[in-house]
């Protein structure tokens, strides 16, 4: 195929050069590529009319996105408020102290049997003594008494008393002076039958009574 064929023309117009720009040969020849923009060789002829001058901006696309504007000034955060003082804690307040636990009542049987515990009784000419178990403190009385032979038959005279104030409890030493009644008696009836009893109050207000048989 002759090159007039092709263009349609002269050959020898066809290789001039025109003053308006350039013919489609040389354009041809040239590098393809326009200043700017992408040749597009879409036809299957070089020089097919549909394929000359078709570009494509470089600048375009697809899906063409505005300019994004300048973002806005961000708000001011504001100042956090002020936390109060804690109030001061009050000082703890002392425990006292605790009260001395008193010791155990004593049962009335206990101060009853207590002083049921004579021994170590020394009778003389004018007195007798022993020794008895006081469990609290309280205020005692104890008497002597002597069983003698009268009228055929037996009478109790009493022949001495004692009184005293107990403050500790424990064994305490008590003392019975005889009476010039009790002397006279107990000298004339070395043998008879002699007891103690005993009275004690203590400090509840409970009264105790005891009798105590002396061996002579």
């Amino acid at each position: 195929m002759s090159d007039q064929d092709v263009t349609g023309g002269n050959a020898d117009e066809a290789l001039e050069d025109d003053d308006a720009g350039l013919t489609r040969r040389r354009f041809v020849r040239a590098s393809g590529v326009a200043v700017g923009a992408v040749v597009v060789w879409a036809s299957p002829f070089p020089f097919a009319d549909a394929a000359i001058g078709q570009v494509i901006r470089v600048n375009a696309g697809a899906n063409p996105t505005g300019p994004t504007g300048p973002t806005g000034p961000s708000s001011q955060t504001g100042s956090t408020a002020a936390t109060g003082a804690t109030a001061a804690t009050g000082a703890t307040a002392a425990t006292g102290t605790s009260g001395t636990s008193g010791a155990a009542e004593l049962t009335y049987g206990q101060v009853s049997a207590a002083l049921g515990r004579v021994k170590d009784v020394k009778v003389k000419g004018k007195s007798l003594s022993f020794t008895q178990d006081l469990l609290e403190p309280g205020t005692g009385h104890w008497w002597a008494f002597l069983r003698v032979p009268r009228n055929h038959g037996h009478v109790t005279v009493r022949i001495g008393a004692a009184h005293r104030r107990i403050t500790t409890a424990g064994e305490h030493r008590i003392k019975i002076s005889f009476t010039d009644v009790g002397r006279r008696e107990a000298k004339r009836h070395p043998h008879a039958d002699m007891s103690i009893d005993t009275s004690f109050v203590d400090e509840l207000g409970r009264r105790f009574a005891r009798a105590h048989h002396v061996h002579r």
